[in-house]
């Protein structure tokens, strides 16, 4: 792609609400190295920030990242006070913005990044950031000159109608995550962008780092590199929280530590049932809506892929099942793991780790079963499992295999025996696949498998 031939975006409207005046961008003289920081809201913009802060100021401590990285499409303070402050500053700029693209001035020039997460997460972070605010933020929000349509209103007692009506009303209270989400994705393939996601970030924040660095152009100074990541560590930030949430944090009761919250993904799965997952894909099925339910890894096997099918069926919703490539084989196959081999294993056995009810595997049948063993969900357990097949007969010396988010930064893997695999992989996240059988010694040597899941993850 040539610069003659890009079809850069254009501006094609003006957004405004409680939060954003977009006519900003109108009046905004860009320099030729400016970075742009976007995202939808919640989705690690404040982390972003603070990442880049540390790259362009070589590690320094207690930068005052909010000042020096205002969102520029907040409609308070009024743009022309914010617009002479950052006329003002001589550094390189780093401003943020949670507008979707058609709402900005686009410049060839910047540097775009955009961050992505879990929409789930991203609900979860903004009850609480909504449910913290104080009277100082509603004021500044729906009481200031430059109000266009509704004020924003306290939000709803319970978390779980707080996501519905999110869900259903396309980001209400907010603004639309897809559309905002679709906006930058359409333009990924531009030269001065960069989508990034959070879990990423969290997987691999030295990784990313450097990726981002390099995308930025900014030289890493590498005797200032640990002070660089401590600076961007969640407890760091959480200590100096005051240096990068807005007015030191005066719009949230609790102050900057309460908007620096927790960082992490997942809570909604303490929330959230089954059943409502199925509710929400009739809710949209029956409106004529196109619905695509992506799952990872493998929904048919000790997932819940076929319960969704059962409750699309019963409501009279058509459907269509699109199958990927399963863990089952996807993941061993990535380690270099045949799962039978040629005079080696010819028989496979799946189970899963952690029954729905409760019961225990039958050890007895599955030591007295020849070939592989492939266990799912069973890392927490694997202590328990390895010692409950020792027991029913399996060999002690039988090479095992645990594969721990193969596919993604920061995949992992250990081999050992069934003797010393739960010790060998203690410590590994979820999720992982359990390999137990002579196929693991099949799987080629230790080099060979690092340099497959760094060529993979890279």
């Amino acid at each position: 792609m040539t610069e003659q031939n890009i079809v850069w975006p254009t501006k094609t409207r003006e957004f405004h609400n409680h939060h954003f005046d977009s006519t900003i961008w109108n009046d905004f003289p860009f320099r030729p190295d400016d970075i742009i920081i976007a995202t939808y809201a919640k989705s690690g913009t404040t982390w972003v920030q603070q990442i880049i802060a540390q790259l362009l100021f070589n590690g320094a401590a207690d930068l005052e990242v909010a000042d020096m990285s205002p969102w520029l499409d907040l409609r308070v303070p009024p743009k022309d006070v914010k617009l002479a402050a950052v006329a003002a500053q001589t550094h390189r700029r780093f401003l943020k913005s949670h507008l979707p693209v058609d709402a900005l001035v686009f410049s060839p020039q910047a540097k775009y990044l955009y961050i992505g997460r879990d929409g789930r997460d991203v609900i979860w972070s903004l009850y609480h950031h909504h449910t913290t605010a104080n009277d100082q933020w509603y004021h500044a929000l729906n009481d200031t000159p430059g109000l266009v349509g509704p004020p924003i209103e306290p939000p709803s007692a319970s978390i779980r109608q707080y996501y519905h009506d999110w869900l259903d009303k396309d980001g209400y209270p907010f603004w639309s995550f897809w559309e905002n989400i679709k906006s930058w994705w359409a333009i990924r393939h531009l030269p001065n962008v960069r989508l990034i996601h959070f879990a990423q970030l969290k997987a691999d924040m030295p990784g990313q780092m450097r990726q981002i660095a390099a995308f930025l152009e900014i030289p890493i100074e590498e005797s200032r590199w640990k002070a660089m990541l401590e600076h961007c560590s969640f407890a760091y930030m959480k200590q100096h929280a005051t240096k990068s949430v807005p007015l030191g944090g005066a719009f949230w009761d609790g102050g900057a530590q309460t908007f620096i919250n927790q960082g992490t993904n997942g809570r909604w799965r303490e929330t959230l049932t089954q059943e409502e997952v199925n509710d929400v894909l009739v809710h949209h099925g029956r409106r004529g809506r196109r619905v695509v339910r992506l799952k990872g890894g493998d929904p048919f096997i000790y997932g819940r892929g076929s319960e969704e099918v059962e409750a699309l069926t019963e409501a009279g919703v058509p459907h269509e099942v699109v199958p990927g490539v399963s863990t089952l084989t996807a993941i061993p196959g990535l380690a270099g793991i045949p799962l039978t081999a040629r005079g080696v294993a010819s028989q496979l056995t799946v189970v899963t780790g952690t029954s729905g009810d409760g019961s225990e595997l039958d050890y007895e049948q599955l030591a007295g079963t020849p070939g592989t063993l492939v266990i799912f969900m069973g890392l927490n357990r694997l202590e328990t499992l390895a010692d409950g097949l020792i027991l029913a007969g399996r060999s002690v010396d039988e090479p095992a295999a645990v594969l721990s988010k193969l596919s993604l930064p920061g995949a992992k893997y250990r081999t050992g025996t069934l003797g010393t695999i739960a010790a060998v992989a203690a410590g590994l996240p979820s999720p992982a696949v359990i390999v137990i059988g002579e196929v693991v010694a099949r799987g080629g040597s230790r080099r060979e498998q690092l340099s497959r899941l760094r060529r993979l993850t890279s």
